[in-house]
């Protein structure tokens, strides 16, 4: 058995990964059920209908238990993605991909936006205002967030690759909203739009997270059974993790072209 990466949009390669998870002594007949309601299957994350038709079989919190299991044994990671607008792309692959320095951020807010000239109204006592604003914000300290679909986050999350951080957009979003400046508009002219691509070790992902990965694999799983094909749709599956990830498990990384940049 061969211990490699999950690549959701690499359908071909975990299909029949896949398959050997169902259990043998029905899988040949649920397949078989799954293709005779091919009509039912219009969407890839069809939850519901595959729950629905695998009841039928076997016991579907089980199949999910041992998805757990037989996961890890199948793939030593998941490929999956990190949205943002760094100045500096060189800096991850010997830093990593780091957990939210407010201080460093609160540094680099204040050379923007401080005697800039296309806002002069922006006072340094403005700056520290949104500053202290969201000092007590939840989660926009010490966690990183990947998804399992670039193009999902390309799609709907856009923000990260058009703004950057989030913490710093809020900061500016409290300009506008106290002097009713277009500071926002200004991140768009720092960095550029970078998509990194991790090898995620299955161990950084809890087994709350697995339950969910199955619950999409599954449905999208069947769809492409239903529908003989090899190709997979957007998939909305993301974590967070603590204290960042090793540059090591950085794979490469690319700009994407958006529209609004």
């Amino acid at each position: 058995m061969t211990i490699k990466t999950f690549i959701w949009k690499d359908l071909i390669n975990w299909r029949s990964e896949i398959e050997e998870m169902i259990p043998q002594v029905v899988c040949k007949e649920f397949i078989e059920s799954i293709r005779e309601c091919r009509q039912k299957f219009r969407y890839v994350d069809e939850l519901n209908l595959f729950k629905k038709l695998y009841l039928e079989f076997d016991n579907y919190s089980v199949l999910k238990d041992d998805f757990v299991i037989n996961f890890p044994v199948r793939f030593a990671s998941i490929r999956m993605y990190h949205c943002c607008r760094p100045i500096d792309t060189e800096s991850y692959y010997s830093k990593g991909i780091c957990v939210l320095d407010s201080n460093e951020a609160n540094r680099k807010f204040k050379d923007l936006f401080l005697n800039n000239p296309s806002f002069p109204e922006i006072a340094e006592s403005h700056i520290e205002q949104a500053i202290s604003s969201i000092a007590d914000s939840y989660m926009r300290h010490g966690y990183v967030y990947f998804a399992i679909d670039d193009r999902f986050l390309i799609t709907y999350c856009s923000h990260y690759l058009v703004y950057g951080s989030e913490y710093i957009q809020a900061l500016a979003a409290f300009l506008e909203r106290e002097l009713k400046c277009g500071a926002k508009s200004e991140l768009k002219k720092v960095g550029r739009p970078t998509v990194f691509e991790v090898d995620m070790p299955v161990g950084k992902i809890s087994n709350v997270e697995m339950r969910d990965l199955a619950e999409d694999i599954f449905p999208a799983w069947a769809f492409a059974i239903a529908h003989n094909r090899n190709e997979t749709g957007t998939a909305d599956f993301s974590i967070e993790i603590e204290q960042g990830l090793q540059p090591e498990l950085i794979v490469g990384h690319y700009h994407p072209d958006l529209p609004d940049d």
